[in-house]
């Protein structure tokens, strides 16, 4: 039995505006704009906690997961060792030049997904994942996009993967 104690560490106590932001994300999709420094990132961390138990189930049972996604491969190590650092959520990285062999043959995704909670992860490689079926839209619990600015670009990766998720929501697909 998972318990809330099981993904508490490195805890801190988040301000006022934090616990309202996080509030408004455990309800409905926001867009959290907030300047350098005022903790974008642990709002993030906080709303997985609060997800913890849907992605901690196990995903061969029907369990759901975790995904954010970033612009620059530089920042998937960034944001999953600040995950890693404050939660005990077992953490995957994706991008091009790492774990490719991992969307090569669908067992190797299913595989990688029983074992990760939360994935961080390029946004190309993730609407890859879900253009060539390796991943359910079905099957997501949360998405986190840093820097969401980047979705004002038409053509842009996290448009196209907001698209596809309110799609599948919609009952589109």
């Amino acid at each position: 039995m998972i318990t809330e104690k099981d993904v508490e560490i490195n805890c801190f106590t988040p301000r006022d505006y934090q616990v309202e932001l996080l509030d408004k994300a455990c309800k409905r999709n926001v867009i959290v704009q907030l300047g350098t420094g005022a903790g974008k990132t642990f709002i993030a961390v906080l709303l997985l906690k609060e997800y913890a138990l849907q992605i901690m189930a196990p995903f061969d049972k029907g369990g759901k997961r975790a995904f954010f996604v970033v612009d620059k491969v530089a920042l998937v190590d960034q944001q999953a060792e600040h995950i890693e650092c404050h939660t005990t959520l077992n953490v995957g990285k994706m991008h091009g030049n790492l774990n490719s062999d991992v969307w090569d043959k669908q067992d190797g995704f299913q595989e990688f997904m029983s074992v990760h909670n939360v994935v961080v992860i390029t946004a190309q490689v993730f609407l890859d994942l879900i253009d060539h079926a390796y991943f359910n839209i079905a099957r997501l619990a949360l998405v986190i996009f840093d820097e969401c600015h980047h979705a004002l670009g038409v053509k842009h990766p996290y448009r196209v993967i907001m698209d596809r998720i309110m799609r599948v929501r919609e009952g589109e697909f």
